[in-house]
């Protein structure tokens, strides 16, 4: 999606494809930071969109290590919300030639709900996780 290579019908669907995964999809803040790396926070929609237009040839992404999943707190409804810390390394290309990097550690909300699904007469336990609120607890702009 960040790659200037991506059509813009591909970016679009990539852009719906991972909306899919976040609760509260028009309240869900994304902190990033600056070349000065002073953090601030925008609604995912537009760091979606800012991250599309990145002027990389080639864009990737990699997860280093889980680092921690905790503080679970069980809503009214059910649920539970809690946080998993990701450390995680973006690379952005110009001509095969990495031009910029950076590692970062992230701390992503997540919702996890529980459902039933009966199929056959069985009865399956389904867990779904939703993404939340993201924000840069470490790194940035190496």
């Amino acid at each position: 999606m960040g790659s200037q290579s991506s059509s813009a019908g591909l970016k679009k669907q990539a852009m719906t494809n991972i909306m899919a995964f976040f609760n509260n999809k028009q309240t869900v803040l994304v902190e990033v930071r600056n070349k000065n790396k002073t953090p601030f926070k925008k609604p995912i929609m537009q760091y979606l969109n800012d991250f599309s237009r990145l002027p990389y040839a080639k864009v990737t992404i990699e997860d280093a290590e889980l680092t921690f999943v905790g503080n679970f707190v069980k809503n009214e409804d059910g649920s539970y919300h809690g946080i998993v810390v990701v450390q995680q390394t973006f690379t952005g290309y110009i001509e095969n030639k990495p031009v910029y990097r950076d590692t970062t550690k992230k701390d992503i909300e997540i919702d996890v709900r529980f459902t039933e699904q009966v199929k056959d007469g069985d009865v399956k336990q389904l867990i779904d996780v939703f993404l939340g609120n993201i924000s840069v607890s470490q790194g940035g702009n190496n």
